[in-house]
């Protein structure tokens, strides 16, 4: 579970409090729990019927130390504690984790551990404009399908994001960094996903005028793929 690693691994905060937001069946902080990685947590959901079996899942993997995850019904962070140190928001589109983030009640050195199942190229672009630090990115494949999971925090100030090359955007630093043995599938994956915005848009027979910015965009993952 990367995600997991990614918080046992930083030193942050000596004392870890997670929030888990759309815990579903809070999976996540009764792994940590049980590992003895935190505190407490937080686990909370928009919808009562998997939080329900969230409490079940608790009581059942947790025992005596069920006590240590609360279990809270809401939307995002809007009835979490402001004590949390770790947030994460996983298994959404990047537009829904943006919108949480916007939202959020979180102090200024929280750890974001985020991990979009769509869009996850504006979800970055999000973080870049809002003066976020992609600290550590990695993947991982399940079901043939490559997701990713991001570590990040406050620290740069949004400026910087217009230096940023846009490729960053798809492909953060930190991911190209950390050499995941299924970075080149995902750089592939976008390939053909440029391939076919600029073959749709030459068969329709309008005019567009992104359609030499896609080939452009295009042509920099070609070369990024190459160096792989």
């Amino acid at each position: 579970m990367l995600a997991a690693k990614m918080i046992e691994k930083d030193f942050s905060h000596k004392i870890k409090i997670l929030a888990d937001v759309g815990t579903d069946h809070a999976k996540l902080p009764i792994y940590m729990v049980a590992k003895s990685c935190l505190a407490r947590a937080y686990a909370s959901d928009l919808r009562p019927g998997p939080l329900m079996k969230a409490e079940e899942n608790v009581s059942f993997y947790l025992g005596d130390r069920a006590s240590d995850i609360k279990l809270i019904l809401g939307d995002g962070t809007e009835n979490i504690p402001h004590d949390y140190n770790y947030l994460s928001i996983m298994g959404m589109g990047g537009d829904m984790i943006s919108e949480i983030i916007e939202k959020t009640n979180a102090a200024d050195n929280t750890v974001f551990i985020l991990s979009p199942m769509t869009n996850a190229e504006k979800l970055r672009k999000y973080l870049y404009d809002n003066g976020f630090v992609i600290l550590e990115e990695d993947l991982a494949k399940e079901d043939r399908k490559i997701y990713t999971v991001i570590k990040a925090c406050k620290g740069e100030s949004p400026i910087e994001s217009i230096k940023r090359d846009e490729l960053e955007i798809y492909f953060s630093k930190a991911l190209i960094r950390g050499g995941s043995p299924y970075l080149k599938e995902y750089v592939d994956g976008y390939i053909l996903k440029a391939e076919k915005a600029i073959n749709g848009r030459l068969l329709s027979g309008r005019v567009f005028h992104d359609i030499e910015q896609f080939k452009l965009l295009r042509d920099k993952m070609k070369e990024l793929e190459k160096k792989l």
